[in-house]
C-alpha cells in the first residue's frame, strides 16, 4: 500500500512530530507503511441494528446491549438505527511491532502510529460501504468509538458480540478490556432521518483534558 499524503500526515500527528523533525520522521513513516504492506491482514465486519435513545444512553438491537452515555444519546438524537463496525489488522502487526521494539523503539512507535492510521482507513472503507446501502432520506452521523467521551472502552466487547467479530474476523477482547489483535477498532455510526454535521468539533467532546484542545488545536487536524 502506498500511503496518501493525508495518511502520512496523520501518522506524524500520532507521533506528535514538530515541524523541525518532519523530514526524517516522514521517511520513517513511509517505511512503516511499507512494513505494514507485508504483514497486515486487514479484516472488517459490520452490521445494522435498531437503536433506542434513552435520557442517559442508548439501547442497541433487541435491548440486550445498552450503553449509559450522554454523548451517544446526543449524537444519535435523530437516529432509529445504527451501524456497528469492527476492523483489525491481524496479529502479525502486533508481533512485528514488538520485535522492532527490541532493536529500535522509534521504528516500533512509528509502525504503531502507521498501523493506527491504517485501521482508521479501514473504518473509512466501512463507512463507504454503509453509505451505498442507505435508503432515500437516511444520513450518517459521524463515527464514534468506545474510549472517547463518556463511552467506556469496555463497551467494545458488546459491539464485538453484536457483529460476531470473534468468529468472523478473529477479533476478541480480554477480561481487562484489551482487544486482540491490538491494532483493531470498534465504532458506531448513527443512521439519521435528517442531514447530520459530520465534521468533528470540540463542542461534541466531553474530554476536557484533551492534549489538542490545550494547544489550541483539534484531534482531527492534519498538521500538529
Amino acid at each position: 500500500m502506498e500511503p496518501t499524503r493525508r495518511q502520512l500526515e496523520e501518522a506524524l500527528r500520532y507521533l506528535r512530530v514538530p515541524d523541525r523533525g518532519r523530514g526524517e520522521m516522514l521517511e520513517m513513516a513511509r517505511a512503516g507503511f511499507a512494513e505494514l504492506s507485508s504483514c497486515a491482514k486487514s479484516r472488517k465486519v459490520w452490521g445494522r441494528f435498531s437503536l433506542t435513545i434513552e435520557e442517559s444512553g442508548v439501547v442497541l438491537g433487541d435491548g440486550s446491549v445498552r450503553c449509559a452515555s450522554r454523548d451517544l444519546a446526543r449524537l444519535f438524537a435523530n437516529c432509529r438505527s445504527c451501524v456497528v463496525m469492527a476492523v483489525t489488522l491481524g496479529p502479525e502487526v502486533d508481533r512485528r511491532t514488538q520485535l522492532l521494539g527490541r532493536d529500535s523503539m522509534s521504528r516500533a512507535l512509528c509502525l504503531d502510529a502507521c498501523a493506527s492510521v491504517w485501521a482508521d482507513s479501514l473504518c473509512d472503507e466501512v463507512e463507504d460501504e454503509v453509505e451505498e446501502t442507505l435508503r432515500e432520506g437516511e444520513y450518517l452521523t459521524r463515527r464514534f468509538s468506545p474510549g472517547y467521551g463518556d463511552v467506556p472502552m469496555e463497551f467494545s466487547g458488546d459491539l464485538l458480540w453484536l457483529v460476531d467479530a470473534e468468529r468472523r474476523i478473529g477479533l476478541t477482547m480480554t477480561r481487562k478490556g484489551m482487544m486482540i489483535p491490538v491494532k483493531s477498532v470498534t465504532a458506531l455510526l448513527g443512521i439519521s432521518d435528517s442531514p447530520e454535521r459530520r465534521q468533528r468539533s470540540c463542542d461534541d467532546c466531553s474530554f476536557a483534558a484533551c492534549q489538542y484542545r490545550r494547544k489550541g488545536g483539534f484531534c482531527h487536524d492534519e498538521r500538529i
